[in-house]
């Protein structure tokens, strides 16, 4: 309860939030606050690759409008072809055939739809993976597959894993599906990929590996950048604290990292750094419902 009774009037009661006492009235503000900040993050996730997004997207875009304008090619051939076909009775097909290249058109024509319709679907799945991190409802708790979590969020950060040549690595072993919200563990993964990335360098190595042990869903993600020094090892979960340069992050990915998976999973998150790189290490528990 945040609110006594006392001789005819409502008595403010201090409570504990997130660590803090403060009274109840301002609760709401602190989840409003708290809410804008965590869409801050996100976007200010989404405002450092989206270079590499839409280079990513204009790629299929740019093959797509292509065969578009081929296949436009190949319907006045083959509109030709048959107006021709009428005109001549069809006595001379397989000269008026080779007249337009129909055999060609024909076995081309197949390969355009293909490719077409993969660079569709491509642009989809990225817009789709914008759209799904972007929002700011929160997501239902549902049996879900780490696996596709990791995978949904590396959709997002390819672009820049390709702009920098990482040596991406993926070892990853069959593991059960858990009680999950997929929405936000997605989030944590791209942060923590975004700052492997970042912290590796152009043609470093990432990795990220996924297996079971004993009752925990176990995910490593780790780079050979140079590591986190002593100075910083006891603030990157704190919020706000950044070593990025000002306008490329806010400090809280990490923080809201650390809140989702201990907070909304009851799961670990705990990190390894030296001079040879980083690893982040979240566990997950199997039996959490």
């Amino acid at each position: 309860m945040c609110l006594n009774m006392k001789q005819g009037s409502l008595e403010k009661v201090p409570i504990n939030y997130d660590g803090f006492e403060v009274e109840s009235d301002t609760i709401s503000q602190l989840k409003e606050i708290q809410a804008m900040l965590i869409q801050s993050e996100k976007m200010n996730s989404l405002g450092q690759l989206i270079a590499g997004i839409a280079h990513e997207i204009n790629n299929p875009v740019a093959y797509v409008m292509a065969n578009v304008e081929i296949m436009v090619q190949y319907f006045a051939s083959m509109k030709g072809f048959f107006e021709d076909c009428e005109q001549e009775k069809i006595v001379n097909l397989q000269s008026i055939k080779t007249k337009y290249d129909i055999d060609y058109i024909l076995e081309d024509f197949s390969a355009l739809q293909k490719s077409t319709l993969e660079g569709g679907e491509r642009i989809k799945k990225i817009v789709s993976e914008l759209i799904n991190y972007a929002r700011i409802d929160d997501s239902e708790k549902s049996l879900n597959s780490i696996a596709e979590c990791i995978m949904s969020s590396l959709t997002i950060v390819k672009p820049e894993i390709k702009t920098n040549a990482i040596n991406l690595r993926l070892n990853f072993s069959e593991t059960s599906a858990i009680e999950c919200y997929p929405a936000q563990l997605k989030q944590v993964f791209l942060n923590i990929i975004i700052n492997a990335v970042q912290a590796a360098g152009e043609k470093g190595n990432v990795y990220i590996n996924l297996y079971e042990k004993e009752n925990f869903i176990i995910v490593e993600i780790g780079d050979n950048g140079p590591g986190i020094t002593d100075e910083h090892k006891g603030k990157i979960f704190k919020p706000f604290f950044t070593t990025k340069p000002q306008g490329k992050g806010v400090g809280l990915g990490l923080n809201l990292s650390y809140k989702i998976i201990k907070k909304l999973h009851h799961g670990e998150i705990c990190f390894d750094s030296s001079a040879e790189g980083t690893i982040f290490t979240i566990s997950l528990s199997k039996g959490e419902r």
